[in-house]
């Protein structure tokens, strides 16, 4: 009988670590999945920034101060987004 209560403590303890464990790892692998969104969405950020330059540079060797503006506050946005 005593035996019997011991198997059954032992079950239960071990079924809680289980589920202990389990949760643990649902956890780690939420957090990974949000970093490599997070990389994802940083590099698409720097790609439509680099795209960006190169077809205002391409377009017109000559910027006006007004674009030149706009680009660097694109530019700031796009940092401000990656912090």
């Amino acid at each position: 009988m005593v035996a019997g209560v011991i198997f059954i403590v032992l079950g239960v303890a071990f079924v809680i670590n289980g589920i202990r464990g389990s949760i643990k790892a649902g956890k780690i692998q939420k957090e990974s999945n949000a970093e490599s969104e997070a990389q994802a969405s940083e590099t698409e950020i720097s790609r439509t920034v680099e795209s960006k330059m190169e077809s205002t540079s391409s377009l017109n060797k000559k910027m006006s101060i007004a674009d030149r503006a706009n680009l660097v506050s694109q530019l700031g946005d796009a940092t401000e987004d990656e912090e």
